[in-house]
């Protein structure tokens, strides 16, 4: 609740701009990179859901930038869930979940992995999203807007399918 008074502070009117790049930081940040975590899990492949296998770009269009890269680590400081084994017994790990873009490997139960014939399932405890060689200061100097957070942000189980609110002022 502080974090956000003290960004309403700092927020200034929205220009009418036609077009402009958006910059997402703080709980909306979270909120996406949570979202594309989904992705990686047997159960919404086997669902159909997500169509993320290993070794597959998760972007199949041309793409200029910067790729993502998420990773799971078994432990993360300061975090709460940093705990030796996770839901099904199985020891916690760290493990790269997409490189470059690039899917590397599965998150999800046992179960649905065995469904989908992936011998390696991992639950996510904590996590790492990654990519870029700007840092948000020099990121921050060219012409965007900055979203700290969503009026609204609902994915449901189809997280390509995400509905999102974002007020302009």
């Amino acid at each position: 609740a502080m974090a956000t008074a003290v960004d309403r502070c700092h927020a200034v009117p929205t220009p009418n701009l036609k077009k402009s790049d958006i910059v997402f930081s703080g709980e909306a940040a979270t909120q996406i990179y949570e979202s594309l975590l989904k992705l990686t899990n047997a159960a919404m492949l086997y669902q159909k859901i997500s169509d993320w296998k290993p070794s597959d770009p998760v972007i199949r269009k041309p793409m200029q930038g910067d790729l993502l890269n998420l990773q799971v680590l078994a432990s993360l400081p300061g975090s709460s869930r940093n705990i030796p084994f996770d839901e099904e017994g199985r020891p916690a790990e760290s493990r790269v979940l997409v490189k470059e873009g690039v899917v590397q490997a599965l998150s999800g139960s046992k179960r649905f992995c065995d469904y989908i014939g992936y011998d390696a399932p991992l639950q996510i405890l904590n996590y790492r999203a990654d990519g870029g060689t700007m840092d948000q200061e020099r990121i921050l100097q060219e012409p965007c807007l900055e979203l700290a957070e969503f009026s609204d942000f609902q994915a449901d189980a189809a997280p390509r399918l995400a509905l999102v609110g974002v007020e302009l002022g």
